[in-house]
């Protein structure tokens, strides 16, 4: 589980909680949390590789983009884009971590989307984590 301080291009300055699960297959789940260690609002699923994850999630017309990259210092950045609609977030799309390689801003991950000027640019800071692993079964 973790939190941040979002910097929103549509909506200001607010907190954010959020659960990341990693799997060892390369797939990931991200859940938006109403409140530290609270239900979960909003669900996204993609991939991850050693210093990279993306996931999205759409519903409704609305789509949401997460980009996590780890590198100097082991620092997480977590950058996210949300709007209407993505040629590259669809009901049925799944994530290609190539298409995000050329992403070193929030703004890098607007303009990748694509999603026009109803889309919102956030980038993540004071990323606070903690890490728990699965659960192995007894026996």
């Amino acid at each position: 589980e973790g939190s941040a301080k979002a910097l929103d291009s549509c909506a200001g300055t607010y907190d954010v909680f959020f659960r990341a699960r990693l799997f060892n297959n390369g797939q990931m789940t991200f859940e938006q949390l109403l409140s530290a260690g609270g239900n979960p609002f909003q669900t996204a699923a993609g991939f991850w590789r050693p210093n990279v994850a993306v996931v999205t999630g759409f519903e409704a017309a609305l789509f949401e983009a997460w980009y996590f990259y780890s590198g100097v210092l082991d620092l997480l950045t977590i950058y996210n884009v949300y709007g209407p609609s993505s040629p590259l977030v669809t009901a049925g799309s799944e994530v290609d971590l190539d298409d995000y390689a050329g992403v070193t801003s929030a703004a890098d991950l607007g303009e990748l989307m694509a999603g026009g000027p109803d889309s919102c640019v956030v980038e993540l800071t004071d990323v606070v984590m903690s890490h728990a692993p699965f659960p192995q079964a007894s026996g």
